[in-house]
Order: structure tokens, then C-alpha cells, then sequence
């Protein structure tokens, strides 16, 4: 039994410098990911005035990385973080409203640790003002006003 204390003490000690190495780096291009996304939204599609293309509550962090309009309907691309929920879960896109209404589909482009990181296209029917409402969890509900200015 002495002699693999040594072997599990080994074991342990690898898999934390593991994760301490590469969660710290996947988490360094995340924030990166993130921030270049919210400065292409404020050039590229104009950010709210008062600055509403990303917020943070409860930990989580929702960014507009993207509005794009087609003949009925609105599609809506969400950058989503945090490291305590699962953001992957389809009831939090099939209640999200753009203009009082709900969405009619969503999609996942990309997905990573456990949900934890998730990037969502979701689609409303067609709007050209209004709310962006979105509840991930119970108590953080992020409204983004007028996408459009």
C-alpha cells in the first residue's frame, strides 16, 4: 500500500498541473475570443448607446457577437461564458424573445466544457426594433435594448 501512495500522489499532481496548464490557456483564448467579438459587433453592427452588445450577471457573460436580418426573419449570434452553469441546455434559446416574440430555432456553433462556453445562433421572426431577452438562469435575466442603433 506504501508503495503506490507514491504512484497516486504522482497521479494527482500531474492531472492538476494538466488542468491548471491547458483550462488556463483554453480560458485565455476564450476572453480573447470574446473580446474580439464585441469590438467587431460596436464596429461592425453599431453597439447601443448605452453600450448593452455585452453584460455580465450572475457570472455569466452574454455577448451580441452578430445581427443579421433576412426577409422574415432575425437571426441573433450569442457568445455565452461562465464556469458554474450549463449553457447548453435548448430551453434557454426556445424562451429567448427579440420584440415581444419567442425564437423559432437555434443552433449550437460551437460548445465547449460541459456548456460552460457555448456560441448560439438563434433565430426570431423578423424585427427591426425592439428587445433581445434572454434568461440562461433563475434571477439573471439580460435584456439588450434596441440591437439596431
Amino acid at each position: 500500500m506504501i508503495k503506490n501512495i507514491f504512484f497516486i500522489v504522482l497521479v494527482v499532481a500531474s492531472a492538476t498541473m494538466t488542468f491548471w496548464l491547458f483550462g488556463r490557456t483554453n480560458e485565455d483564448s476564450q476572453t480573447k475570443q470574446t473580446a474580439s467579438l464585441t469590438q467587431t459587433k460596436s464596429t461592425t453592427q453599431g453597439a447601443s448607446s448605452d453600450g448593452a452588445s455585452s453584460q455580465e450577471k450572475s457570472g455569466i457573460e452574454i455577448t451580441i457577437s452578430d445581427v443579421k436580418q433576412a426577409d422574415e426573419t432575425t437571426t441573433v449570434s450569442l457568445v455565452l461564458d461562465n464556469h458554474q452553469y450549463n449553457l447548453a441546455e435548448d430551453v434557454i434559446y426556445e424562451k429567448a424573445t427579440l420584440n415581444g416574440k419567442e425564437s423559432l430555432s437555434h443552433s449550437f456553433l460551437a460548445n465547449a466544457s460541459g456548456g460552460h462556453h457555448a456560441e448560439v445562433s438563434v433565430v426570431f421572426p423578423k424585427a427591426t426594433s425592439g428587445s433581445l431577452i434572454i434568461a440562461p438562469i433563475e434571477n439573471a435575466v439580460f435584456t439588450f435594448d434596441d440591437l439596431w442603433k
